[in-house]
């Protein structure tokens, strides 16, 4: 089973949520939904990028896709649809520490490294 965002990466899901509760408090019970699926297979070193599943997954609604807010001034993204509410997160870079890459490893999402590395 996918884990969620919440177990797999509490303290990105602590700065969703910080956020969304000062912001649009109505998507916080979305946010508990999210779970990982996987991870972006780029190869680039710096990216820590999951894959999200949601039961309000969608990439295009009506032809257009959803609309990413900067959550306050971190390195996330949330991808926010007008009628499906909150769809995605886009993790820019990873915590000076490491933190996502440790934790995507840890539940069994490793990097893929390019052949350049």
């Amino acid at each position: 089973m996918a884990p969620l965002l919440k177990k797999a990466l509490p303290r990105v899901y602590d700065e969703v949520a910080a956020h969304l509760v000062k912001h649009e408090p109505e998507l916080l019970t979305q946010l508990d939904a999210l779970s990982i699926v996987g991870r972006c297979n780029c190869g680039s070193a710096g990216c820590v990028q999951p894959h999200f599943s949601s039961p309000r997954q969608v990439h295009s609604v009506k032809g257009s896709p959803p609309v990413y807010y900067d959550v306050d001034d971190s390195h996330i993204m949330m991808g926010i649809s007008n009628t499906h509410g909150l769809v995605t997160l886009e993790i820019i870079e990873d915590y000076a520490d490491g933190y996502v890459q440790q934790k995507l490893e840890e539940f069994g999402f490793p990097r893929t490294v390019c052949d350049d590395e």
